[in-house]
């Protein structure tokens, strides 16, 4: 399908029905589908909504995005987000109280792609978001931005737990010391402002509730 699509030629029509069918449950060729199956196929697509391949060209993604199925509206918005941040950012908060929990949680991971700080407002807002899969879903993103206020917020959390000692070298009167990490647990009682950060209250397994915060907590924070 790339290959037909840089030599600019199409698949036989008679494979067109059989390619549709494919887009349908393959969501990663659906571009690739869309760039070579020409006027006949964009027709074939008219006819069965379950065909349509939202990433096509051709069609409209302000008009698509309102009607469009949900993978339709994701393939949309990972196409806009390509072209241009800012109005794929747009798309997605113009349909933004009308979307279901699933819809917009799938949505906002979209954005890891060409991720800014412009986009940490609107992420900021959806940590409020009522609900917790979908404020789950904006804390994971906006821990990807180094500078973030989520990520300034986390490093505040930890300063005082974390103690880092550098090694020190031995001479003739005394030993040398290698590094040391101390850690001091969070306090026992959960802070709601840690779940809006993205923090879950209840570990798994056998772990323990504060050794497990603090995990979270760290895996916030860059590297550096």
């Amino acid at each position: 399908l790339e290959l037909a699509h840089r030599k600019k030629q199409r698949p036989p029509h008679r494979l067109l029905v059989p390619l549709l069918e494919f887009g349908r449950t393959s969501t990663a060729v659906r571009p690739a589908i869309g760039h070579v199956i020409d006027r006949r196929g964009q027709w074939l697509m008219s006819l069965n909504p379950a065909w349509r391949l939202a990433a096509t060209e051709q069609e409209d993604a302000s008009s698509l995005w309102q009607t469009g199925t949900k993978d339709q509206r994701a393939q949309i918005l990972q196409r806009e987000r390509q072209r241009d941040p800012s109005t794929a950012r747009a798309l997605l908060q113009s349909t933004w109280k009308e979307d279901g929990a699933d819809e917009r949680a799938a949505f906002i991971d979209v954005l890891r792609e060409k991720l800014s700080a412009e986009d940490e407002p609107f992420l900021e807002a959806a940590l409020d978001d009522r609900s917790k899969i979908v404020r789950a879903a904006a804390a994971q993103v906006l821990a990807l931005l180094p500078d973030a206020a989520l990520v300034v917020r986390m490093i505040a959390r930890v300063q005082p737990l974390v103690q880092f000692t550098p090694p020190t070298s031995g001479g003739i009167l005394r030993r040398s010391k290698p590094a040391q990490m101390a850690l001091t647990l969070p306090p026992e009682t959960f802070d709601a402002a840690w779940a809006r950060d993205g923090v879950v209250e209840k570990p798994p397994g056998n772990t323990g509730r504060r050794q497990w915060w603090l995990q979270q907590m760290l895996a916030t924070i860059p590297p550096s």
